[in-house]
């Protein structure tokens, strides 16, 4: 490694440290610089001649890879936004369009005895966990559930009841096993929306929600009652963990120590009116109007972009002072 490049990459590990004012923002500073650098970022969609899209990534950990993908969840996006065009529509085009997404579920779901699931290839890091392909997603099965279940509503064709059955076995299956699902030390189960085998278990709080939205949606169109008892027992964990997510100002991401952005808290309030919609459970009702007046709060949101810049600009010019004073001390020793 080029010496210059050495020093800079030891000035910025001795400056990061230097520059947290508080844990949770630091964890936001690490989310910004990952943004700036484009770290795993899909550059755009692109739509196969079947109208099933790709995520084209085109930098990762800084370096241009100009890389085609597939992603579960985009794929069972698209194929909702088709299926609501065709219904207003009642244009025979998006039809053809969610079903041949639809399709594609069918056809790349990775068949595990009595389940399936829809795996990742790719390896993604955050701050705080890493993603060894190949990993599964809660919120993939959830979104493809409801896909399935749509298309089997639609066409009354028996591949797309099967196929869902098969992923929803998938919520019972412990991610040690290569399924989605976390039983934690008091027996409550978690979908994990990252399904990996290592530790931490992240415990993302929308993709959680996803999946029991999915599962729930499966159940009102096919009736099953398996997907009754997982969405149920879901539910009952998520009441249990709400307040872990609640800072008192803001929302958490995760459990492992990222703070949810402006879009992400978001999600969560209005995952919360989904989840008293589907439930009833006030539980729900409370954090929803609690974690909206967070976002209608300006000071809020301004004092979380304040505090995110301000530490952005101390690591920089910690950066800058650690770089200049090992450089300097490099010249001297050679005088």
């Amino acid at each position: 490694m080029n010496k210059i490049l050495k020093i800079f990459v030891f000035s910025c590990l001795i400056a990061l440290p230097l520059s947290i004012l508080d844990y949770e923002i630091a964890k936001e500073v690490v989310f910004a610089i990952s943004d700036a650098l484009h770290y795993q970022s899909p550059k755009k969609v692109v739509l196969d001649e079947r109208g099933v899209p790709y995520l084209y990534y085109k930098w990762q950990k800084g370096h241009y890879v100009g890389e085609m993908r597939r992603n579960p969840v985009t794929i069972s996006q698209f194929a909702m936004d088709y299926l609501e065009k065709y219904k207003k529509t009642d244009d025979k085009r998006y039809k053809r369009l969610f079903l041949n997404c639809s399709d594609w579920l069918v056809e790349n779901a990775e068949i595990r005895g009595n389940y399936s699931v829809w795996v990742y290839q790719s390896r993604i890091t955050y701050p705080n966990f890493t993603l060894e392909p190949p990993w599964v997603s809660g919120m993939a099965q959830g979104l493809g559930l409801t896909v399935l279940a749509h298309a089997y509503n639609l066409t009354g064709d028996e591949k797309y009841l099967k196929a869902a059955q098969l992923a929803l076995n998938a919520f019972i299956i412990p991610v040690e096993e290569g399924g989605v699902l976390h039983i934690d030390e008091d027996g409550g189960w978690w979908y994990l929306e990252y399904g990996y085998k290592g530790e931490p278990k992240p415990r993302t709080l929308n993709g959680f929600i996803y999946a029991l939205m999915g599962i729930h949606e499966y159940y009102k169109i096919t009736g099953d009652e398996k997907a009754l008892f997982l969405f149920n027992k879901g539910v009952e964990e998520l009441k249990r963990h709400l307040h872990e997510y609640d800072t008192g100002s803001w929302t958490r991401y995760d459990l492992v120590g990222t703070m949810a952005n402006e879009k992400y808290h978001k999600v969560h309030v209005e995952q919360m009116e989904i989840m008293y919609n589907l439930t009833g459970d006030p539980i729900f009702l409370h954090y929803y109007e609690k974690w909206k007046t967070y976002s209608e709060n300006p000071w809020n949101v301004l004092t979380k972009k304040i505090l995110t810049k301000l530490n952005l600009a101390i690591y920089a010019f910690n950066v800058a002072v650690v770089f200049i004073g090992v450089t300097i001390i490099r010249v001297l020793a050679k005088i």
